[in-house]
């Protein structure tokens, strides 16, 4: 009896001690749906300092993997030898609104490549800013790959690719040296094993690489630490870093939530979104990086979770700052523009 109940209660204390992080949305006074979050704060030894749900779920961090990416670009050599700016950079490692100024540093990237936007293999989508997207629809023009939100982070793999004498039209391919040059670096930054990265395709045509969510959120440390493991790397990760904080409003656009929390917190943090609920977050000061996965891909719960949590790190002050509040519990509205209810944490419960 004794030697059933001791695995039992062991089983039992380690269920208590993981923290569960839940976003509500609330219709009138009911809870109508909930948000499981998987969340890892950790250093750059890859050690988690704090977590929520399960830090060590495998998944794709999307988008929030630019930043990663564009370090091939930059660690290797090929931001320097096209002479590539700061806001250059930034865009490389953006999901932006197609705003003008994001269309015209994506655009000023290739011409130092010597390329222009016909090189783009990530097919085209409407501008997720409504002014562009509304003006496109009266000239009469179709969007272009250019208008694409990934469409910095292909110029920048173009640039990759032709600094190392590599084939332009194939750079999407898993096998070509862009990409296994980002394989390289992905596992130094988060320790996984190479062989254990598993790739897909994300929604632009590009490779995608899954990871556990601690591993995502070790890479967001050494960016921020700037600790990477070999000079090149470092001096990338402080370009990269310095680039995202200068330029918040490349790295997302206008109303959106990346560039609304690093220009609340200038110089204090970058971060980078990706579908399906990824977020990360690399903190200078503490050389900690944060990584949380909406375990059902809800958008709508991964601001307000990202909130929380920068709060329970002592991050962000309580109360929100004004630029944030409507990130943290954004309202739930209706076709009559009516408020009808609202979205925000739960909290950790167990």
């Amino acid at each position: 009896m004794f030697s059933t109940l001791v695995p039992l209660l062991f089983l039992a204390l380690l269920a208590a001690a993981v923290a569960t992080l839940v976003v509500e949305a609330w219709r009138g006074d009911v809870v109508e749906s909930e948000h499981l979050i998987h969340g890892a704060v950790c250093g750059t030894d890859g050690e988690v300092l704090a977590s929520w749900g399960d830090p060590f779920r495998v998944t794709y961090p999307r988008s929030s993997l630019k930043p990663l990416q564009a370090m091939a670009m930059v660690g290797l050599g090929a931001a320097d030898a096209f002479g590539l700016s700061e806001r250059e950079i930034a865009i490389a490692c953006a999901s932006h609104s197609g705003e003008p100024f994001h269309l015209e540093a994506a655009r000023s990237l290739l011409s130092k490549v010597g390329l222009n936007e016909g090189s783009l293999r990530c097919g085209p989508h409407r501008p997720a800013y409504g002014p562009e997207a509304d003006a496109l629809v009266r000239s009469g023009c179709e969007a272009l790959p250019i208008h694409n939100n990934c469409s910095g982070k292909h110029s920048g793999m173009l640039a990759l690719a032709r600094h190392l004498g590599a084939p332009l039209e194939t750079y999407l391919d898993i096998a070509h040296p862009v990409q296994q040059e980002i394989i390289a670096h992905l596992s130094r930054l988060t320790g996984v094993p190479r062989e254990s990265i598993r790739a897909g395709a994300d929604g632009c045509g590009a490779p995608t690489f899954a990871l556990p969510i601690a591993g995502a959120a070790t890479a967001f440390a050494r960016l921020a630490a700037a600790d990477t493991g070999t000079p090149e790397g470092d001096a990338a990760a402080r370009r990269i870093t310095a680039a995202m904080m200068a330029h918040p409003e490349l790295i997302a656009g206008t109303g959106r939530f990346d560039t609304a929390l690093m220009r609340a917190l200038t110089g204090s943090l970058f971060c980078k979104g990706g579908a399906e609920g990824f977020f990360c977050i690399g903190v200078p000061e503490r050389k900690i990086g944060v990584a949380l996965k909406v375990a059902d891909g809800t958008g709508r719960a991964r601001e307000p979770a990202a909130v929380y949590i920068l709060q329970e790190l002592g991050v962000l002050p309580e109360p929100v700052p004004a630029a944030l509040a409507a990130f943290a519990n954004p309202p739930v509205t209706n076709t009559a523009r009516q408020v009808a209810g609202h979205i925000h944490v739960a909290g950790k419960r167990g």
